[in-house]
């Protein structure tokens, strides 16, 4: 306002507008990030956090106000997401890869993007276990070959194994020799055979076998039985039935190492050894007195299944053959020949394991000798 020296006065506005076109800064960018293989659960778990923690950036801004943070899979506005791996995938190494904008935004609109990259490394090959040993075999019949089965061994993966519930149970009758006094003779060993999935599945963490005893004399404190796994260790005792003639269930807990070479041939042998008590009669150990008694043994466990590796082999140098990731059949010639297996991951990553199969000719040469004749 303005006024002349007789009071006559004018008033001028003037509007001044403060405008903030500078975007944020940040104090700190965007961290990469590489962590080694496991499970794509726990893979996106951490990738879910590292894009929740803004992969460690920080900024401010010139005028006061809150900021909003997006993050980006990079060039695009599709939110921030770990890609399922590709088999076999593009670089070498590496299992799975994302880099992510992460967009930091003021109250005016004014944006600045740091990026950064997350990656799932895998520098370490299949694990083998249990390769089949050398062998040596007979030519078949009229033949200068012998069929012959490529059985895999026990393969696991540290980046992504298919976990497969396995339960399995098998039941043997109790029984004695025959002619005997059944009141006086323990009852003979009980051998249960539980068929389990053979290789490349491995058993992980704990196996758990049950035992039970059904219709069992088995009530009285000296009246069970040693559990004895395939090595020949004996996993512990049988509990004792509430009554004769009842039922029991003991439960074990066994480490998968343990277990693991048990099931290499695909059957896990439990053999159930009757306590037999020194200085006493028969009759102290478990007997045959049980209409329809018998034992049952049940396992279960958590396996892991390399879902993703692949396999293949060669014979005597030749080039490899892909093949499922199963036991393969074939003929083998005479003579020695050395079987190579090879099992690659995703990541390019590869184990091998090599082996003999030593063909024999031991069937004579037939002679056919010509028919008498007179001159």
């Amino acid at each position: 306002m303005v006024e002349d020296a007789c009071g006559n006065g004018t008033i001028k506005k003037q509007l001044i507008t403060v405008v903030d076109d500078t975007p944020p800064a940040f104090t700190n960018t965007a961290q990469d990030l590489t962590i080694t293989c496991t499970s794509n659960a726990a893979a996106d778990s951490i990738f879910a956090d590292w894009v929740a923690s803004r992969a460690q950036a920080a900024a401010t801004d010139n005028c006061a106000g809150p900021l909003t943070w997006m993050a980006y899979n990079t060039g695009t506005t599709q939110p921030a997401s770990l890609p399922a791996a590709t088999c076999p995938t593009p670089v070498a190494g590496i299992y799975r890869q994302q880099t992510v904008d992460f967009v930091v935004v003021d109250e005016c609109g004014n944006a600045n993007t740091t990026t950064a990259t997350f990656t799932v490394q895998d520098l370490e090959a299949p694990l083998i276990q249990h390769c089949p040993g050398d062998t040596t075999l007979t030519t078949d019949p009229g033949l200068c070959e012998a069929a012959f089965v490529l059985e895999l061994p026990l393969i696991t993966e540290g980046c992504n194994n298919d976990t497969i519930a396995v339960s399995a149970s098998a039941t043997a009758p109790f029984t004695v020799p025959a002619g005997v006094d059944t009141l006086e003779t323990p009852v003979d060993s009980v051998v249960l055979a539980i068929g389990v999935p053979g290789p490349p599945l491995a058993p992980d963490g704990t196996v758990t076998l049950a035992i039970q005893l059904v219709n069992a004399d088995a009530e009285q404190a000296t009246e069970f039985f040693y559990v004895v796994g395939e090595d020949g260790s004996i996993l512990g005792l049988t509990s004792n039935t509430p009554a004769q003639c009842g039922n029991s269930t003991t439960l074990f807990a066994i480490p998968a190492a343990t277990v693991l070479p048990w099931t290499q041939d695909g059957v896990v042998t439990i053999t159930l050894v009757p306590n037999v008590p020194a200085n006493l009669p028969g009759r102290y150990a478990v007997n045959h007195l049980c209409p329809g008694g018998y034992a049952q043994a049940d396992i279960s466990y958590s396996a892991l299944s390399p879902a993703e590796v692949r396999f293949s082999y060669s014979i005597n140098g030749g080039a490899p053959v892909a093949a499922p990731l199963a036991p393969v059949g074939l003929s083998l010639p005479q003579g020695i020949n050395t079987i190579t297996y090879f099992f690659a991951d995703c990541a390019g990553n590869e184990s091998t394991c090599t082996y003999t199969v030593t063909v024999e000719d031991e069937e004579a040469p037939v002679v056919a000798c010509p028919a008498d004749t007179t001159l």
